[in-house]
C-alpha cells in the first residue's frame, strides 16, 4: 500500500514527504541525530541505557509522524504517515521490550 501511495504522489509531480537526500547522506537517524553521534554515545553504556535511547527514538518517530499526519493535506500523504505510524508502533522498541 505504501508503494502505491508514493507512486501516485510522484505521478502528480509532488511528494508529500521531504526529499531524504540531505539527511540520508549525513547518516541521520530517527530523532534527528547522526548515526555517528548515537554510536559514540552508546559506547560504554549498558544494555538498558542503549535500549532506553532506542525506545526514545522510536517514540519520537511516532510523535513526529502523528504531527505530520495531522498537518498534511491529501489522502495519499495522510495514508503514508498513518502507515509509518503503524509500522513504528509494531517495532518492539516502541513497546518497551526487545524481541528475543
Amino acid at each position: 500500500m505504501l508503494l502505491g501511495c508514493t507512486a501516485t504522489s510522484r505521478a502528480r509531480n509532488h511528494s508529500p514527504v521531504p526529499q531524504a537526500s540531505s539527511w540520508h547522506d549525513e547518516g541521520m537517524m530517527e530523532g534527528g541525530i547522526k548515526v555517528s553521534e548515537a554510536l559514540a554515545w552508546v559506547r560504554g553504556k549498558d544494555l538498558s541505557q542503549t535500549l532506553e535511547l532506542s525506545m526514545a527514538l522510536e517514540i519520537d518517530a511516532i510523535r513526529s509522524y502523528i504531527k505530520m499526519s495531522r498537518r498534511v493535506s491529501g489522502n495519499n500523504a495522510k495514508q503514508i504517515f498513518d502507515l509509518l505510524i503503524k509500522e513504528e508502533i509494531e517495532h518492539p522498541g516502541a513497546y518497551g521490550y526487545a524481541a528475543g
